[in-house]
């Protein structure tokens, strides 16, 4: 069970996702966190970018 959860609402924010998910990615926390991105129709690419954190990052 993760400790805490952080919900990103997201609209298009491809030039800061990147760098936000990745800080999310902390060894000290990957295991306690979990983390929701919700792209609100972004026309940019937020939503690969939230796809492509999905398949780097396990469960």
């Amino acid at each position: 069970m993760k400790l805490l959860t952080i919900s990103i609402a997201a609209y298009n924010v491809e030039k800061y996702l990147d760098k936000c998910l990745n800080s999310l990615n902390d060894d000290r926390f990957k295991n306690d966190i979990e983390v929701l991105v919700i792209d609100d129709g972004s026309h940019d690419n937020t939503g690969k970018i939230a796809k492509r954190y999905q398949q780097k990052v396990p469960e």
